[in-house]
């Protein structure tokens, strides 16, 4: 069976790199997608442009960091306030510098409210599970309320 793994308080940091990125995504509410508070959530920052583009960037994410050990993970499940963003999920246990330097764990999904994404790791334990969102919802901003890791 599954088994959610225990992220500590501070697992989680937002990803916002070049090309096109600051380096900080609404750094202040990352911490809320591990609180068990639905209510409360990380948002990305409002693009504009339609289409759902990012503007210059390839995406933005979230990343998950579970610890040196590092795990091997199957599935993630996300509560979503702002479904229709969609994203892909990727592993890594350094932290690239660039979304290249990640490894795709999942195939393309598009969020709902709630979505539970399969993970193929290929048995391989990571450190870092990162959501890429690489389209946000017509109103311009992507939104997660909780998420839960899986092995």
């Amino acid at each position: 069976g599954l088994h959610a793994v225990t992220l500590r308080s501070g697992a989680t940091d937002d990803y916002d790199p070049p090309p096109g990125g600051d380096g900080s995504e609404h750094s202040d509410e990352v911490h809320n997608v591990i609180d068990e508070a639905p209510a409360t959530q990380w948002t990305t920052e409002q693009y504009q442009g339609g289409q759902g583009k990012l503007g210059p960037k390839p995406g933005v994410g979230l990343r998950i960091d579970t610890g040196s050990a590092g795990v091997a993970a199957r599935r993630l499940d996300l509560i979503s306030s702002k479904p229709g963003w969609q994203g892909v999920i990727y592993a890594a246990n350094d932290l690239p510098e660039s979304i290249q330097g990640w490894t795709k764990v999942s195939q393309p999904f598009t969020a709902g409210e709630r979505t539970r994404v399969p993970l193929d790791s290929a048995r391989q334990k990571f450190r870092n599970y990162l959501i890429w969102i690489v389209k946000v919802p017509p109103e311009g901003r992507a939104a997660i309320s909780e998420l839960t890791l899986y092995r």
